[in-house]
């Protein structure tokens, strides 16, 4: 029999981590894909056992950049949605883990079912580290295709302005107070593709009306002129690129 299986061909856990063969198959396993579609078959597989640090097979997967196993995973009828939204013992959902990978990115949101609304929400309502959420992480990292990416994801599925009304856009998002809507702090980090990505989201609904509360009135007002700034800038780059 092979390593790692019972009888029954349930992947045992290493009992030192929690840690199962497909853990590690996910993240260096060449065939790991071919392996997840002929596991898939069998009764007993499931993949979505956790390490002992919270760490799913698809947050491996993402983390790995493999699109052809992240979609084997998701392809695995056992795969269930809480284990695609799951954090680990360091706010690491799969989303997170791959973010700077936009292919990557695109796999995980395309998996059956999944709903960034969805994974922003629960992440708010269980107040994680806020580096850790997927438009935090974009702002900080300074990726304004990933923040496209995201607002377009949520528009498509009619869950935007839910989304900005909620204020997985601003102060609350963060879980703290004194933490600024993620358009200030794009704009104060001074990451301007950024800015008008988040600034655009926003701009055709009333949910920027707020700012003035968030920030007060003059502060408002410069914020106002950067954000135009930095739309116009990526307007000229577009027109620029063709």
């Amino acid at each position: 029999s092979m390593p790692g299986w019972n009888g029954k061909h349930v992947i045992l856990q290493d009992t030192r981590d929690g840690r199962t063969p497909l853990h590690d198959a996910c993240g260096n396993h060449q065939h790991a894909a071919s392996l997840v579609a002929a596991l898939a078959r069998l009764p007993d597989f499931d993949p979505n056992v956790l390490d002992n640090y919270g760490g799913s097979t698809i947050a491996e997967a993402a983390r790995s950049g493999n699109v052809a196993l992240i979609s084997a995973i998701g392809k695995c009828p056992q795969l269930t949605l809480e284990t695609c939204y799951s954090w680990d013992c360091n706010g690491q959902t799969a989303l997170y883990l791959c973010h700077k990978k936009e292919e990557v990115t695109k796999a995980i949101l395309d998996l059956p079912g999944f709903s960034l609304l969805d994974q922003l929400n629960r992440l708010a309502s269980a107040n994680t580290i806020a580096s850790r959420r997927p438009l935090r992480a974009a702002v900080d990292d300074n990726l304004p295709s990933l923040i496209s990416i995201y607002v377009e994801t949520l528009r498509s599925a009619g869950h935007l302005v839910e989304a900005l009304a909620a204020g997985l856009f601003d102060a609350t998002y963060t879980g703290k107070k004194h933490e600024p809507a993620l358009i200030v702090r794009a704009s104060q980090l001074g990451h301007s593709l950024c800015t008008a990505e988040l600034y655009l989201a926003g701009v055709k609904t009333n949910v920027y009306d707020i700012l003035p509360a968030i920030v007060g009135p003059t502060s408002h007002q410069v914020l106002t002129r950067r954000c135009c700034a930095a739309v116009e800038k990526r307007f000229l780059a577009d027109f620029a690129d063709g």
